[in-house]
């Protein structure tokens, strides 16, 4: 009985331990894409910046 017990003991416990592996997991996964979304957002922005003022200089050369 005590072997038994020591046994169901164990796996519950290995059980345990792969829940939290798995829930590691899940949160990096989760957080490389949030960090992922974030650089191509900060990406399109620079881009939009640029344009933004490729056009202020084009106003200016019109206004000369």
């Amino acid at each position: 009985m005590d072997a038994t017990m020591a046994v169901i003991i164990t796996i519950l416990i290995i059980e345990g331990i792969i829940s939290l592996m798995i829930n590691i997991v899940k949160q990096t996964i989760f957080i490389g894409r949030s960090m992922n979304e974030s650089l191509e957002l900060r990406f399109e922005n620079y881009k939009l910046e640029q344009r933004i003022k490729e056009l202020e200089g084009e106003i200016k050369s019109y206004e000369k």
